[in-house]
C-alpha cells in the first residue's frame, strides 16, 4: 500500500541544509501573504469608515429630540431622556439630558449622541444604552457666547454633521462640521460663511441621505436672501452642487430623490418646468427631483401634485414607504391643519386632522406617526394609512413635565 506521510513526518525529520532552506522560504512566504492581507484590510476599513454605520434617521423631524435604537423611542422632555417601549409606548426615564441640546439627540444601532456646551465650548457625548452616564467624546468648536449660540445635529455613516449658530454677529455666522463618531479625530469645518452663504436655521438646515449632504443656505451677497439647496459633500471627494433654488421651501430626502413643497413664485417658474412646462406663478405644489450623481436637477423637476392647503411653512417627511405632509402654519390660518399622506409617485392616499393646533409634529418610522405637545406624545398606528381619509386614532402618552 502505498504511504502518505503526515505533517509529523517532516516534523521528525533531522535539519539538514536543504529542508532548513525550505522551511526558511515557508516562513518568509507566510509573512508576506499575512502583511499583504493586512494592509488590504487597513485600506479596506479606511475606506469603509467613510460608509460605517446606519443611516440619519431622517424620517424624524430634524431637530426634534426624537430617534429610535432597536425599535424603542429615545426622546427629550424638561431636562430628562425618556424611552418608550416600541410594543407598548410606555414611557420611562432613561438618562438625565440635563445641560444638553435636546433638539441634538441622535443615534446609531448601539448608541446615543447629543451636542453641549462647557462653557463656550461645544463639545458631543456618547452614552450606551446600558450606560448611566454620558462620555464626552470630542470637541466640535468655540462660540463667542454660548448663550447666544444655537446648534442643531445628526448621525450619519459613522459620522456626527453639526451645524452652529452665532447669534451675535450680525449677520449672523454659521458653519457645518463634521466629526468621527468613535472621537478619534478633531472635528472638521466643511462649510462656514466666509463663502458667503449662511446655512438655513430651522427644522431642516441640512440632511442626510446615503453619499449625499444637503445644505440648506442663503446668499448673504443676495438682499432677497434668496435660498439654495446644495449637495455639499459626496463620499471621497468634496464638491458643491446646486440642486434648487426658491424663496422659501421644505424638503426631504429619500434615497436619490428630494421631495420639497413650496409655493411658486414668478422667479422659481423657469426653474419648475415639468417636461418644458411652466408651472403657473401662486400655485402651491408638490415636487421631485432627481439627485443621483449623472442627473441635472435644474433640468429635473417633476410636478407631483397642486395643493392649495400647502404652504411654504409646510414640513414633508419621508419613511422609507410614504411622504407626510404637515400644513400646520396654513392649516393654522384656515382652521383646517391636516397632515397629507402621498405616495412616491404623487398619489394622496389620506389626510388626517390635527386637533392640536400647537403641536409639535416630529413625523415617524415606518410604524407610527409621532406629534408632541407639552408634556405629551402622541402615536398614530401608521396600519391606519391607508384606510381613506378622517383616520384620526392617537395614542397620548404623559412624558413628564416640562
Amino acid at each position: 500500500m502505498f504511504y502518505k506521510p503526515g505533517i509529523e513526518y517532516f516534523y521528525k525529520q533531522p535539519i539538514t541544509k536543504n529542508n532548513k532552506t525550505l522551511w526558511y522560504f515557508i516562513l518568509i512566504l507566510v509573512v508576506l501573504v499575512a502583511s499583504v492581507v493586512g494592509i488590504v484590510y487597513l485600506v479596506i476599513s479606511l475606506i469603509s469608515h467613510e460608509a460605517d454605520g446606519p443611516e440619519w434617521q431622517g424620517y424624524f423631524s430634524p431637530g426634534s429630540g426624537l430617534c429610535s435604537v432597536n425599535g424603542d423611542y429615545y426622546m427629550i422632555a424638561g431636562g430628562q431622556g425618556y424611552r418608550f417601549d416600541g410594543d407598548s409606548l410606555e414611557p420611562a426615564a432613561a438618562f438625565d439630558a440635563e445641560g444638553k441640546l435636546a433638539g441634538t439627540l441622535s443615534a446609531d444601532s448601539e448608541q446615543l449622541y447629543i451636542l453641549g456646551f462647557e462653557e463656550n465650548t461645544l463639545y458631543f457625548y456618547s452614552r450606551g444604552l446600558n450606560d448611566t452616564e454620558w462620555k464626552r467624546m470630542g470637541e466640535i468648536c468655540q462660540m463667542k457666547d454660548a448663550d447666544k449660540s444655537r446648534a442643531e445635529a445628526f448621525y450619519h455613516r459613522g459620522y456626527l454633521y453639526a451645524e452652529t449658530y452665532d447669534e451675535t454677529a450680525e449677520p449672523y455666522l454659521s458653519a457645518v462640521y463634521r466629526i468621527r463618531a468613535d472621537g478619534k479625530k478633531k472635528a472638521e469645518c466643511i462649510r462656514d460663511s466666509s463663502a458667503g452663504f449662511v446655512v438655513s436655521m430651522g427644522p431642516a438646515g441640512m440632511q442626510a441621505s446615503g453619499d449625499h449632504l444637503i445644505v440648506d443656505s442663503y446668499d448673504l451677497r443676495q438682499k432677497n436672501s434668496r435660498f439654495f439647496l446644495q449637495d455639499y459633500t459626496k463620499v471621497g471627494k468634496q464638491r458643491v452642487r446646486e440642486l434648487s433654488s426658491t424663496f422659501d421651501a421644505s424638503y426631504c430626502l429619500a434615497g436619490e430623490e428630494l421631495y420639497q413643497v413650496l409655493e411658486v413664485t414668478e422667479t422659481d417658474r423657469e426653474l419648475s418646468g415639468d417636461g418644458g412646462v411652466l408651472i403657473e406663478a401662486g400655485k402651491r405644489v408638490l415636487t421631485r427631483v432627481n439627485i443621483s450623481e449623472d442627473a441635472d436637477p435644474l433640468q429635473y423637476f417633476k410636478l407631483l401634485d397642486e395643493n392649495e392647503e400647502f404652504g411654504n411653512d409646510s414640513r414633508i417627511s419621508w419613511d422609507g414607504k410614504y411622504l407626510y405632509i404637515d400644513n400646520r402654519g396654513t392649516g393654522l390660518e384656515s382652521g383646517q391643519r391636516k397632515i397629507f399622506i402621498y405616495t412616491q409617485d404623487g398619489k394622496r392616499i389620506n389626510e388626517i386632522p390635527v386637533e392640536r393646533r400647537d403641536a409639535e409634529c416630529c413625523f415617524g418610522d415606518e410604524r407610527y406617526l409621532i406629534l408632541r405637545d407639552g408634556n405629551q406624545a402622541l402615536f398614530w398606528d401608521k396600519k391606519q394609512a391607508g384606510n381613506g381619509a378622517g383616520q384620526n386614532v392617537w395614542k397620548e402618552v404623559d412624558i413628564g413635565k416640562r
